[in-house]
């Protein structure tokens, strides 16, 4: 199986939009380079391999992807993966990643308290910083999860399972670096419970058919 899934994944994605990309399906050790065409280095502590993805723990399992300036995102970004909840889903906020948390440059994705998943692209600036997704989400089932930011229009779009889920006219973030966490947030709280896989960050806010296509080519390896 695991064999099956390493042809499937490329040994790197020459993409210079895609700034981050973690195919935690992959036998890595503990600290390894990711896809992308940057080759940076993150740290896994206590997350567990398994063939479709990642487990957390939900107590201190995170995966640390350090302090990069290729990842201070202020004019456009996707944030793009494959998430499984666990059964029961736990009623609390569970970040999925997160970036520069308490920052002014702070986005990310979470599981909110509640059955849905949550989008954030700013902090302390004017106007709305986030939003929660409108499509109630079921325990043991794998979503693909994406949020999608563009500074120029402005506009901000979730979408699950490649179809859009809701828009919003954003506030607009201010660059700044920080650290990117996966499984945790960077201030060592609302750890994640459950599997997570094929995780994307573009530089660039990609458009509904790009987004579907995604989805279309890397769902058979989760439902």
């Amino acid at each position: 199986m695991q064999a099956v899934l390493e042809r499937m994944t490329p040994a790197f994605v020459y993409d210079p939009t895609l700034v981050l990309y973690l195919p935690l399906r992959q036998l890595d050790s503990a600290t390894f380079a990711d896809r992308s065409a940057y080759g940076h280095l993150v740290t896994r502590s206590g997350a567990v391999w398994q063939p479709q993805g990642t487990y957390f723990d939900g107590i201190d399992d995170k995966i640390n992807c350090g302090s990069l300036a290729a990842l201070a995102l202020d004019q456009a970004f996707t944030l793009m993966m494959w998430v499984k909840l666990p059964i029961p889903i736990t009623a609390s906020w569970q970040s999925l990643l997160s970036y520069n948390r308490n920052g002014t440059n702070f986005y990310g994705l979470w599981k909110s308290s509640s059955p849905i998943f949550h989008f954030r692209w700013a902090y302390n600036v004017a106007g709305t910083l986030a939003m929660d997704f409108l499509t109630t989400i079921s325990e043991g089932n794998w979503y693909h999860v994406v949020g999608t930011f563009n500074r120029s229009v402005p506009l901000a779009i979730t979408y699950l399972n490649g179809l859009i889920d809701r828009t919003a006219t954003p506030g607009l973030p201010t660059a700044a670096v920080g650290l990117l966490t996966i499984g945790e947030n960077n201030i060592g709280s609302e750890d994640f419970t459950g599997q997570l896989d094929d995780i994307r960050i573009y530089s660039r806010a990609l458009n509904p058919m790009e987004i579907q296509r995604i989805y279309l080519e890397t769902r058979g390896q989760y439902v």
